[in-house]
């Protein structure tokens, strides 16, 4: 059942694909924020389900290795927790100097701490801005790309009973059971939006149950990657000529998710070139959490109005540094 005889080389191409991705994440939220577009590569929703697929095969593969649900939650804690606390209480601090509101009525108003509550148990969509924060802005939103935090803590949460059902039952069947509550889940919601037209069913889709067919993809690549790799002069070609054509196609979703996930770690794990980058320090959580904000500022300051290209390169540049010293002072030092 576990697959003992994976491992994964030292040397591999998965930072290079993060931080590929995380770069265009921030593009494209700069496009939609300034209602721009700065030409770049990867377009379409395919960037956060690129990172659902790595987190489904990487979390597995740990996990296997290192088996313990309190050292698990312990490990992804301190990855995660410290950083993310910290770029909410600093943009709670930091936007106050932007509000029209004064100090006193922003430190008093009840919305200032639904926000900043909602988002410390990561439920940013519950209150996604401050008050009198962008209000000229095209979103008022103060870090919107958090929404998908709450998916990974929950996808984490699963995992600890998700091992325990592989060790009691064959994977297969396991993961057939997955796959078929993720369609139930995906088509039920798909169905009530169509029939209401209530876009409360759009955002339940687009929840843990919608996006757990990345997670499998990846979970699906680490269990049987042996047989995968071994017909990838086949395999791969046409997992991009499916997932090609099917992004065109909705209906084709669930196999463009797997075709998707063999791209991608085939890329991560056996693309030599890729695999250079492999000693270069992962910031890339830091580039997700800091880059919607900083954006928003420019906006705010209305940098896009002399250029937007120079806008998006500025904010890739100020995103980076942040990233870079949060790395150093916060992820390196909890470890």
């Amino acid at each position: 059942m576990i697959n003992k005889n994976l491992v994964i080389p030292r040397k591999n191409g998965v930072n290079f694909i993060r931080y590929v991705f995380a770069y265009a994440l921030i593009i494209f939220h700069y496009n939609i924020l300034s209602g721009h577009d700065v030409f770049w590569l990867l377009q379409g929703g395919y960037r956060i389900k690129a990172f659902f697929i790595l987190t489904g095969f990487l979390t597995f593969y740990s996990y296997f290795k290192h088996p313990g649900a309190k050292e698990f939650a312990k490990r992804r804690f301190k990855r995660l927790v410290p950083s993310y606390v910290f770029v909410v209480l600093l943009c709670f601090l930091g936007c106050s100097l932007l509000s029209t509101y004064s100090f006193s009525e922003y430190f008093t108003s009840l919305h200032s701490y639904k926000y900043l509550v909602s988002n410390l148990l990561f439920l940013n969509f519950v209150c996604p801005d401050l008050p009198g924060v962008f209000t000229e802005n095209q979103s008022t939103a103060i870090n919107g790309s958090l929404w998908t935090m709450k998916i990974d803590i929950m996808f984490y949460v699963t995992v600890p009973l998700l091992y325990y059902l592989f060790r009691k039952h064959h994977k297969r069947w396991v993961l057939l059971g997955i796959l078929i509550t993720t369609i139930i889940y995906n088509e039920t919601f798909e169905y009530l939006y169509i029939q209401s037209g209530n876009d409360l069913y759009q955002m339940l889709k687009r929840q843990l149950g919608g996006q757990y067919i990345y997670f499998l993809a990846g979970m699906c690549i680490y269990f049987y990657y042996l047989q995968i790799h071994s017909q990838v002069k086949w395999l791969l070609p046409l997992s991009v000529v499916i997932f090609l054509t099917g992004s065109y196609y909705q209906s084709w979703e669930y196999l463009t998710a797997f075709c998707y996930a063999v791209i991608i770690m085939e890329l991560s794990l056996n693309a030599k070139v890729l695999s250079r980058f492999s000693e270069v320090p992962n910031i890339t959580y830091g580039l997700y959490l800091y880059h919607f904000p900083v954006i928003q500022i420019l906006l705010y300051y209305k940098i896009n109005e002399w250029s937007h290209t120079g806008c998006c390169l500025l904010c890739l540049g100020i995103v980076t540094l942040l990233s870079i010293m949060n790395y150093q002072f916060i992820e390196k030092r909890i470890k």
